[in-house]
């Protein structure tokens, strides 16, 4: 989602906001709840978890319900913020039907358990600081980031509301795995913070089968968990892909694409090396890693001279299936010690495009086990480079057409997945 997609009316935090949301004809069931939603990433951030915040904000607001976002300034995956929010402290914007407060707060150029950790206690204070416009009946809170999940029941106890956590990440297991430097000491710490927000919640809600096991592992009752999966949030390809390809100059080669952010998690430094093993064998691969993320620099260095290797910026969601269907693979990368921190956002898009995916993943981990489960895609071990080459090169064009595949996956369909959503608030907020 592009930054002029987003149809936001903004003012600065010395101005307040000219006119209330605009009033819509209630179309779902149900009385009108006014919901906060807390979550550091919203559009237009267009990958990671940005939009199903988004949508799912957007959605509520669609059907009657009275919908407030507390959010960060935008910054994922390229940790750059632009411009126009360095210097707001406080900044309201209007997002179709949705009143979106971002709050500054610290964003790291760099990734270690120092700045990883300062970025999530100040916008967590931030949020300990800000005054709601009404009392909310509901209070979400998106994980990541932890700490402002733990700032958010603070507000839902102090109002009498039930407070809603949706796990995108387990940050306990994301501490042990990501590879950030100096986050394996801070994973007993995380842990019993995470056990704290989530047992205190009214409702945990889970983005895959692979977490329910593990929250409730943390002391949360089954019964309070609730699995909604994430859906794919853009739509199916639309142009010949012929004519796409010509476009990104990718002509007779073997292209493997890799999409989203470029980040330790990701160790997409094994792609490099799979990429050398082209030209050894003479294949015509070319291994487009495409986004951004804290490791593009150092990507960019390793990949000079290998001209197997294109690495580009993101591309906007009006194009990015289109994108997405013109490679004939499709990859996910992960480091080797990645098991339970969280499953890829960009699976739901992968699986749109209709094309091969691979999964360079460890093989007993959430993602593993995800597409195992789904029946798609093809699984070599993570940090394998040979491995990677060889099933890159092998994989081929499914017999499935994208609308066999797409309904494998139950969260391919976001109004499903968001109506069931909605059904949560409902019950946890009885008239």
């Amino acid at each position: 989602m592009s930054a002029d997609m987003t149809g936001v009316q903004k003012s600065d935090d010395s101005v307040s906001v000219s006119s209330a949301m605009p009033q819509r004809e209630r179309r779902g069931p149900g009385r009108r709840l006014r919901v906060l939603i807390v979550g550091i990433n919203y559009a237009p951030e267009h990958t990671g978890i940005a939009p199903y915040t988004t949508a799912f904000a957007e959605f509520l607001a669609s059907h009657g319900h009275d919908v407030d976002v507390w959010a960060g300034v935008p910054s994922y995956p390229s940790w750059r913020v632009p411009a126009e929010y360095q210097w707001s402290w406080r900044r309201t914007e209007t997002c179709n039907g949705v009143l979106v407060r971002r709050l500054r707060s610290f964003v790291p150029r760099s990734q270690n358990a120092v700045s990883r950790g300062l970025y999530e206690l100040t916008f967590a204070l931030r949020i300990r600081t800000e005054k709601v416009r009404h009392r909310p009946d509901v209070v979400v809170a998106v994980v990541p980031t932890l700490l402002s999940a733990w700032a958010a029941e603070k507000i839902a106890a102090k109002h009498r509301a039930p407070a809603v956590v949706w796990v995108q990440d387990l940050m306990g297991s994301a501490a042990a795995e990501s590879g950030v430097a100096g986050a394996a000491s801070t994973v007993r710490l995380v842990s019993a913070i995470e056990r704290a927000v989530l047992r205190k919640a009214a409702s945990t809600v889970v983005i895959g089968e692979t977490f329910v096991r593990d929250v409730v592992g943390l002391g949360v009752a089954a019964s309070d968990v609730v699995l909604v999966p994430n859906w794919t949030h853009v739509s199916a390809p639309k142009q010949e892909r012929a004519n796409v390809r010509k476009s990104l100059g990718w002509t007779d080669e073997h292209v493997v694409l890799h999409t989203g952010n470029m980040g330790r998690k990701q160790a997409l430094e094994v792609v490099i090396e799979a990429a050398k093993l082209c030209d050894n064998r003479d294949h015509k691969c070319r291994f487009v890693l495409m986004g951004d993320g804290s490791q593009r620099k150092e990507l960019e260095r390793l990949a000079v001279g290998n001209a197997r290797v294109q690495i580009v910026d993101g591309v906007d969601s009006d194009i990015y299936s289109d994108v997405l269907a013109a490679a004939d693979v499709l990859l996910i990368n992960e480091r080797a010690s990645v098991i339970q921190m969280s499953l890829p956002s960009k699976l739901t898009s992968y699986l749109v495009a209709g094309q091969p995916i691979l999964a360079a993943v460890n093989d007993d981990g959430a993602t593993a086990q995800e597409l195992r489960r789904l029946g798609l895609g093809n699984v070599v071990g993570a940090g394998d480079a040979a491995a990677l080459h060889n099933a890159a090169h092998a994989a081929s064009v499914p017999a499935e057409i994208p609308e066999q595949r797409a309904p494998a996956h139950e969260g391919v369909r976001g109004s499903d997945a968001l109506t069931r959503f909605i059904g949560l608030l409902a019950e946890l907020t009885p008239e």
